[in-house]
Formats: structure tokens, C-alpha cells, sequence
């Protein structure tokens, strides 16, 4: 694992802690503000999804595209 994929995977790991920790504190309390604190949180962890993913599919592109101009 390369670091650009271990820092994404370490953005998503925290970012779900964040959101369920926000999410439940925020049911919990019965605090709108912190509830919505847990989604905006969520939104982020989508980011990080598509930023881990996005960058796996790239990466992998390009090694096709290289091993492809080689074998011509």
C-alpha cells in the first residue's frame, strides 16, 4: 500500500469514527446542531470514499496505459 492510499484509508477510518460518534452523541443528547454536525461529517466520509477509490482506479489506468505502450 502506497502512502497516498494509506493516507485515504486513514481519512476514512477517522471520518467514520467522527460520523457515528457525532451521530450517536447528537441522538442521544437530542442536539439538532451535533445531529447535523454527524451528517455534514458524513458528507466528508463520502469524500474520502470516492478520494480512495478515485485514486486505486487511476493509478490502475495508468499502469494499463503504460504496459499497453510497451507492448506495441
Amino acid at each position: 500500500m502506497n502512502e497516498k492510499t494509506r493516507m485515504a484509508s486513514l481519512s476514512v477510518a477517522s471520518n467514520s469514527f467522527l460520523t457515528l460518534a457525532k451521530v450517536v452523541i447528537g441522538l442521544v443528547s437530542g442536539s439538532f446542531s451535533i445531529l447535523s454536525e454527524g451528517i455534514h461529517s458524513g458528507i466528508d466520509l463520502v469524500a474520502a470514499f470516492i478520494a480512495l477509490f478515485d485514486g486505486d482506479q487511476t493509478r490502475s489506468i495508468i499502469i494499463d496505459l503504460i504496459h499497453n505502450q510497451a507492448g506495441r
